[in-house]
């Protein structure tokens, strides 16, 4: 036992770090305890751990944790140092059967031969002039040793495997395997798992989480290239692996495909990458992790996002998972330079479809925006973010994909595109409402503050205002080209009579604005006034529970209005045989219709501004 050797008592793991005697204080103390060798461990788990590595003011380690540490005698049974890959592997998957079969490998193992289960063992009972007899057992040997040849995913999770056994009889034993999962060893050294992986010539995936690894070194690349080359999967999630190090592994595993370092206490990317022959900057270059597509970083701490981009030039990087880090804004990643080295030119995050960001601590619109600079981005993840504090759940999606151009699938719900254009228009118009209802409410100030403030430094004021809520909606001048915006020429006009009118006839033409939209556009004809009133059947008749005006597209589907109706009626649907039928009120002609099909958009019933419509729960 040395200092840094990985241990586990009770199942609970830990690091040795340090070997020794105690000098003690008490006169109580007895000459064998002084006398004792024990070791200080680092738990793992710090509620195992009873101190920092100091006892009664001394300090004989430190700890990364506070209170982590603890002292063992190092003569306690209970200290379990690990075993081979091959006694875990055969304990678990031979079961009842391992001792037979661990004997009979004993035997080869010591007369260095080749395990064969074709031909036929004989054995010598007695002196050797007696005669042979065939061995008993054989058969079932032959049957475990099929077994572990055909064994292609491996689970050896809290096994506390910790080295690789004799040489070659891993290859020898179960040479067909892919998928392994080492998590909860007791490995120490990198090499130490590359002496298992190299005896495996089909590894594609390799999970070593809750394991903790010494920086590998640089002396042994040459064995983990050989042992690493194959791997496509490669997991370290809570493994406190240095960041560094995650980027050297890239130069053993030219083949990774997806790379899990979860839960590893990252609070930056920063950190020149250093081996034996280069010494690189902050950013990944493309030649480190050629053929990575998924990268999972998710419940790190990392609070900038300079550092995620960092990972722009991962050139095949289509996923990546940012899940409760502590980032709180975003930058327009199509702001990264191009990169330009010799023949290459890549553009940043060129391939990434995939974004994961919930429970971080987003609170822009600005930020939410700046994913439009994705240029192939069409899947989202973003629940739990504060940006979205204070809007209810059923229209968060509806909010999001307005504001998200090109998003295909948002928090595991597709966006469907003739939804998206009633979302973007609602948008356009919600917004507008947002920059004229400034203009009124200024103007309302501005007749109290005349004395105070010229009409062109209130105008700047205003503008100020107004620019705030353009820059928080970037979409909108776009989209309000496509659509058009009713409430433009209402602020047109008060902005006009800022400058030339005065104050009375300012506030005339706000108050005349308020009641009604002045001018016509595409998105006016687009958008139609309803009454929606829920009520509850029964028995025929139609009790009224909550009466809400709503602005809708008139494009907007069955379905989609029905979504609506729930949402604005604050009327969830209970039980299996509680259902929601929608009645269309026609005032032109007093007549009530069932919007029964929905597939059917709103205009094909013919329904106009200022009709009601019945929401009815049975």
């Amino acid at each position: 036992m040395s200092y840094g050797e990985r241990i586990s008592i009770d199942g609970f793991t830990g690091t040795i770090k340090f070997k020794g005697n105690l000098v003690s204080s008490s006169s109580t103390t007895t000459k064998e305890s002084e006398n004792s060798e024990w070791l200080g461990i680092e738990w793992d788990d710090p509620s195992r751990g009873k101190h920092s590595g100091t006892l009664k003011e001394i300090s004989y380690f430190t700890t990364s944790i506070k209170n982590a540490g603890s002292f063992v005698r190092a003569s306690s049974k209970k200290i379990n140092f690990g075993r081979s890959f091959l006694d875990a592997l055969i304990e678990k998957y031979i079961g009842a059967d391992a001792v037979l079969y661990k004997e009979k490998l004993s035997e080869y193992i010591s007369n260095n031969e080749i395990m064969d289960i074709n031909k036929d063992v004989i054995l010598k009972l007695g002196n050797a002039n007696n005669i042979d007899v065939e061995t008993v057992g054989w058969e079932k040997i032959s049957k475990i040793q099929a077994r572990l040849d055909a064994l292609k995913e491996v689970g050896l999770s809290g096994e506390f495997v910790s080295f690789a056994g004799p040489e070659g009889k891993i290859k020898e034993t179960c040479p067909s395997i892919v998928d392994i999962d080492l998590s909860r060893s007791l490995f120490r050294r990198w090499n130490e798992i590359a002496d298992i992986c190299i005896q495996l010539p089909f590894l594609k995936s390799l999970r070593l989480s809750f394991n903790r690894l010494e920086s590998p070194s640089l002396t042994d690349n040459s064995l983990y290239c050989a042992g690493f080359e194959k791997l496509r999967v490669l997991v370290l999630n809570h493994t406190n692996t240095l960041w560094n190090d995650i980027r050297g592994i890239g130069s053993w595993c030219c083949n990774l495909e997806e790379l899990h370092v979860g839960f590893n206490n990252l609070t930056s990317l920063r950190g020149s990458k250093v081996n034996a022959t280069t010494i690189r900057s902050d950013f990944i270059y493309p030649d480190e992790f050629p053929n990575l597509k998924i990268l999972n970083l998710e419940s790190n701490n990392l609070t900038s996002w300079k550092e995620i981009e960092f990972l722009a030039y991962i050139p095949n990087l289509t996923t990546l998972f940012l899940t409760n880090n502590k980032l709180s804004t975003i930058d327009d990643p199509s702001k990264i330079p191009i990169l330009q080295d010799q023949s290459l030119s890549l553009i940043p995050f060129l391939k990434l479809q995939t974004l994961q960001l919930s429970e971080n601590l987003i609170n822009d619109w600005i930020s939410v925006h700046a994913m439009n600079g994705f240029g192939n981005l069409q899947e989202l993840r973003f629940r739990e973010n504060p940006i979205l504090d204070g809007i209810r759940p059923v229209e968060r999606h509806s909010i999001l994909t307005a504001r998200l151009a090109n998003m295909k699938r948002i928090n595991g719900t597709e966006v469907v595109e003739r939804v998206r254009m009633d979302d973007e228009i609602y948008y356009v118009f919600k917004t507008g409402e947002n920059l004229s209802s400034i203009i009124i409410t200024e103007m309302g100030i501005y007749s109290n503050r005349k004395d105070m403030l010229s009409k062109e430094e209130f105008k700047k004021e205003i503008e100020a205002k107004i620019d705030k809520v353009l820059s928080e909606n970037p979409r909108y001048e776009e989209l309000q080209i496509r659509y058009g915006d009713p409430t433009k020429q209402k602020r047109d006009d008060l902005l006009g009579a800022l400058l030339g009118s005065e104050v009375q006839d300012i506030r005339r033409i706000a108050m005349a604005s308020t009641t009604g939209v002045v001018g016509s556009s595409q998105l006016k004809n687009r958008l139609i006034e309803l009454e929606f009133f829920s009520v509850n059947s029964q028995e025929g008749k139609w009790e009224e529970l909550k009466r809400v005006v709503k602005t809708v597209p008139v494009t907007s589907s069955i379905r989609n209005l029905k979504n609506i109706a729930i949402r604005i009626t604050s009327v969830k649907e209970k039980g299996p045989n509680r259902f929601l039928k929608l009645y269309a009120h026609l005032k032109e002609n007093s007549e009530v219709i069932e919007l029964d099909d929905d597939t059917r958009e709103l205009h094909y019933y013919k329904v106009k501004f200022g009709d009601e419509i019945i929401v009815e729960f049975a």
